[in-house]
């Protein structure tokens, strides 16, 4: 393990003083815990933007394919109709 030592505001290190009453062991436990959660947190909402960035970044190609993709399938059944209306 790693000694680390940082720089909080009055008001943030106030609030780690009252949570240490709260049933954590040591301050120690306790930021290593909320940083754990932070980083998870961070890494969840970084995949989320991710995905957001890159489905908009495909939406116009997303919508080309689908209208190419229904044209296709109008001339299809276009030509499916010639072909039962030249049976009958």
């Amino acid at each position: 393990m790693r000694r680390v030592t940082i720089y909080l505001p009055e008001e943030i290190y106030a609030q780690v003083e009252s949570a240490k009453s709260w049933g954590w062991g040591s301050r120690s436990e306790m930021l290593r815990e909320l940083v754990a959660c932070c980083f998870e947190d961070w890494r969840g909402r970084t995949q989320r933007r991710r995905l957001a960035m890159g489905y908009q970044e495909m939406g116009e190609l997303n919508s080309q394919l689908s209208e190419e993709s229904m044209f296709q399938d109008a001339c299809t059944l276009d030509e499916y109709e010639e072909y039962i209306a030249g049976q009958s």
